[in-house]
């Protein structure tokens, strides 16, 4: 009979500690690594499309840099904005909900055209040359392509 009840409590034991939560937090946060420092740098909007118009011209001849920090200088002709930005890194949903992507926060001031820009972006795809991202507003349609100068 304590055969028995042992045999018991390592099935429970084993069941419970396969159902545990803490190995999807380190999955996560290899699959979206903070990106903080490619952002870091000197970059150009190589694409603005809203819908189906393409609407880069609008930034020809700006340029942004990320400074650590959440810095963000724009400079355009002689004129220079300031700005900020910032990282949120995706959340992963529990019990039925789901999950958040990993974002860019940008503030690029009130001027046009830049205030197209100040929202939370949804982060398509980054690398050390391209940052895509995506305006999580589905009627909105905006995708934002940063190239490295």
């Amino acid at each position: 009979m304590k055969s028995s009840f042992y045999m018991l409590v390592a099935v429970w034991f084993t069941i419970l500690t396969g159902c545990s939560k803490s190995g999807s937090s380190d999955t996560t946060s290899n699959n979206n690594p903070d990106p903080t420092q490619s952002v870091i740098g000197n970059w150009t909007i190589s694409s603005y499309s809203q819908r189906t118009e393409d609407k880069t011209s609008l930034f020809k001849d700006y340029t942004f840099t990320f400074f650590a920090g959440g810095v963000l200088k724009i400079a355009h002709n002689a004129a220079d904005v300031n700005g900020t930005w910032s990282y949120i890194p995706a959340s992963v949903g529990y019990y039925g909900s789901g999950g958040t992507s990993a974002a860019l926060n940008l503030n690029a001031g009130a001027m046009d055209p830049l205030i197209r820009l100040n929202r939370t972006w949804n982060i398509s795809s980054i690398s050390t040359s391209n940052i895509s991202l995506v305006n999580p507003e589905p009627a909105d349609k905006e995708v934002l392509v940063f190239t490295r100068q």
